[in-house]
């Protein structure tokens, strides 16, 4: 054996197989960027408007998986699981690690197909349609009432 093939086989032993963007699996559920077609936050997840766009790429793109995090609530994870057993989808529960700052943030559910599609757009936010919706409702303005200052009464 050469030395290369030595320290190759000790760095496998020592450090397990290497891995492909080891980050982007953890991100999108333990699959690639390019082989998603959507994917909701936990926060979306909590939200039913994102469900028609759900279903619409689902029936879209037929023959996938729906992978769904387990650090979710148990409400959000059963909507998920209906949607999966009414459209006869398989899906997976993935484990995850989540810190309390990433919990918004973190990817909830993610449909991803066996092959890549290389899709752009794959959160709602990117979608124009849900855009357009969000921008014919009037944004809530609050008017904050200016405090006196302390040394104000005083005067």
């Amino acid at each position: 054996m050469t030395s290369k093939d030595i320290n190759d086989y000790l760095d496998k032993g020592m450090y397990g197989s290497p891995q492909l963007k080891p980050d982007e699996q953890n991100k999108y559920l333990g699959t690639f960027r390019e082989r998603v077609v959507f994917a909701l936050t936990v926060q979306q997840m909590k939200n039913t408007k994102f469900y028609p766009f759900c279903l619409e790429k689902i029936n879209t793109y037929p023959g996938g998986q729906l992978l769904i995090n387990v650090s979710s609530d148990a409400t959000s994870q059963q909507h998920f699981i209906t949607l999966s057993q009414k459209t006869n989808l398989p899906f997976r529960l993935v484990d995850t690690t989540i810190s309390s700052q990433q919990a918004s943030d973190a990817i909830g559910v993610v449909y991803a197909l066996d092959d890549a599609v290389h899709l752009d757009k794959i959160t709602p936010e990117e979608n124009t349609s849900l855009k357009k919706e969000n921008l014919t409702k009037a944004p809530k303005t609050v008017e904050k009432k200016k405090k006196p200052s302390f040394f104000g009464k005083w005067l």
